[in-house]
């Protein structure tokens, strides 16, 4: 069976907040951290290639994780990829906040965007609605507060992920949305902080 969305989404909300929930109480340091999601990523993208190209080993892993995958991944990589990629990039390069909030904009908010939008929102904007982008930007915004060090920075990190994951087509939010708003973050910082 491929993919129930909203066991789907609960798996990403949860799994996706592991590593900045480690990464927040600081018993990794960036490079702890940053190795790893490396080698998490290292493996995920050797199960890739293994499943990809051996359909006994890859129809084994669909009678596994089938219920967690979008339709598409039965023959394209998984998002976790994208995940684990962007998080490594923004742990690497970034501030620990900066990180921390980034890596939480991804696993709290883009769930939320999803199942309110999904739920209750009218698409305005490709497959996108207003009440899921709503969504994200007010989730964004207090985690923000808790995490960023100030008010400006928690409204430019919320609206940065939110048209992110808005504009996020071809290119997978699970990327985005944490490299986007890190960037927007930092370019603050550097310029402004």
């Amino acid at each position: 069976m491929i993919g129930s969305f909203i066991p789907r989404k609960i798996f990403h909300l949860i799994l996706a907040s592991i590593p900045p929930g480690v990464y927040w109480t600081g018993s990794l340091n960036r490079w702890e951290m940053a190795s790893g999601l490396l080698g998490l990523l290292v493996l995920s993208l050797s199960i890739e290639w293994a499943r990809l190209r051996n359909e006994w080993i890859n129809q084994v892993f669909i009678r596994g994780f089938g219920f967690l995958m979008k339709e598409k991944e039965s023959t394209t990589p998984t998002s976790i990829n994208h995940t684990l990629g962007s998080y490594l990039v923004v742990v690497a390069l970034t501030e620990h906040d900066i990180a921390v909030a980034s890596m939480f904009f991804l696993s709290l908010g883009d769930p939320v965007a999803s199942l309110l939008g999904r739920q209750w929102g009218k698409p305005f904007f490709g497959s996108k609605s207003l009440l899921g982008t709503g969504a994200n930007f007010l989730v964004c915004l207090a985690l923000g507060f808790a995490i960023l060090k100030s008010p400006l920075e928690s409204v430019l990190g919320a609206a940065a992920s939110s048209v992110a994951e808005l504009y996020s087509g071809r290119i997978d939010d699970n990327l985005t949305v944490p490299v986007a708003s890190a960037a927007v973050l930092s370019l603050y910082r550097i310029g402004f902080g």
